[in-house]
């Protein structure tokens, strides 16, 4: 993981603790999401990671930038090693296609009438 500070924790228990910051902040932006769009489809979630994790990749790619600029080759790496992450994420979200449950489930009802 890398951090938008541009240092990297000193220990151990640092990184663990802003670890869970982080899951922290994802699972309350998921409350938020769910309170905002109670009805919110899979194609439309998807289309909202795809969209977060486009620009993850982009402060990625200004972080590893701003890192190579300032001839940091340890914050280099760590940018290097979570772009390549994100950008494998950002590729399996193009290639899967979500299902969309409420026609999934009219197909059922159909099949078994």
């Amino acid at each position: 993981m890398t951090f938008s500070t541009g240092t990297a924790p000193d220990n151990v228990a640092e990184a663990d603790q802003l670890s869970d910051k982080f899951i922290a902040c994802l699972k309350a932006q998921a409350d938020a999401l769910g309170s905002g769009f109670p009805n919110l489809s899979p194609m439309e979630a998807h289309a909202m990671a795809l969209i977060l994790v486009d620009t993850l990749v982009k402060l990625h790619e200004s972080g590893l930038e701003e890192s190579l600029k300032s001839s940091d080759a340890q914050q280099a790496t760590s940018w290097t090693r979570d772009l390549a992450i994100l950008e494998l994420v950002v590729s399996l979200l193009r290639n899967i296609q979500p299902l969309d449950l409420d026609a999934a489930g009219d197909e059922d009802v159909q099949i078994n009438s």
